[in-house]
């Protein structure tokens, strides 16, 4: 999977959702409630186009004497549209150590990045942000996404997963060991759009009667699949409201996202 150029397409189309929105607002209550210092070092790994980072810029920036934003991204596109007052740092290599100096960030986030990682990434940058914050992280991250309802199939290569490239999600219990006992969960709140979740099952059925995807940029080759045709959509429709209504097995509803912030350990 190529993904620094999966991550390089459409970032200009990336708008201020409801979804979105609510995230904002629960990262600049953590931020509000815990950092009190005059000054603010805040630290982004993963910034993308800076399309949030820009917002909590402006929120921030007349709360506190001094402000001081860095970013990190694997998209070069991406951080051409980030305030140039930011500090900017390209990661050009899997492992790449942050040229920030340790300990030297009042704030560390990280949102929508780590279920793109395999394990070892994982590992490595949450490690890595450890090393650079004083105190505290805040990070999002799917909440138990059940990610066989998003299995494609490109037309173009052989590529079958997640259509986002997700590859995995979190409950409750692998978010507050995210750091492995090197930093703690202080508080957390659950956002975004209800996620409606199915037994597995159903959803292998549907997918052997015709439900098609929606359009999506594979996450393997970056082609375009867009195929799917207003009577596809219909008959989705259909398919998923037949579902909901089923009594056949236990349907889950719950928001989409978990954000939380996390305390750095003494020993760390």
């Amino acid at each position: 999977m190529d993904i620094k150029e999966y991550f390089n397409k459409n970032w200009e189309s990336v708008e201020l959702s409801i979804e979105k929105k609510e995230q904002i607002e629960v990262i600049l209550f953590f931020i509000n409630k815990y950092i009190k210092n005059n000054d603010i070092n805040y630290f982004e790994f993963g910034c993308g186009n800076c399309f949030v980072t820009n917002i909590l810029f402006d929120n921030l920036k007349n709360n506190y004497k001094k402000i001081n934003f860095t970013v990190s991204d694997i998209s070069e596109i991406g951080l051409a549209y980030c305030n140039k007052k930011y500090n900017q740092e390209l990661i050009v290599e899997e492992k790449q150590d942050f040229k920030v100096k340790d300990k030297s960030m009042d704030i560390v986030t990280s949102f929508e990045v780590f279920e793109h990682l395999d394990d070892n990434k994982q590992d490595f940058y949450l490690n890595q942000l450890l090393k650079i914050t004083k105190k505290y992280l805040i990070i999002g991250l799917p909440y138990n996404e059940m990610l066989e309802k998003r299995i494609v199939n490109c037309k173009f290569c052989d590529y079958t997963g997640h259509i986002w490239g997700h590859l995995r999600s979190y409950s409750k219990k692998d978010f507050e060991n995210l750091f492995e006992g090197k930093a703690k969960l202080i508080e957390y709140k659950l956002c975004g759009s209800e996620e409606v979740d199915f037994n597995k099952n159903r959803y292998d059925f549907v997918n052997r009667i015709g439900y098609k995807n929606l359009n999506f940029i594979c996450p393997s080759c970056t082609e375009e699949n867009n195929e799917i045709t207003l009577l596809n959509r219909i008959y989705n429709k259909i398919i998923s409201q037949t579902l909901l209504n089923t009594k056949l097995s236990k349907t889950v509803i719950h928001p989409f996202w978990i954000v939380g912030i996390f305390e750095k350990l003494d020993n760390e």
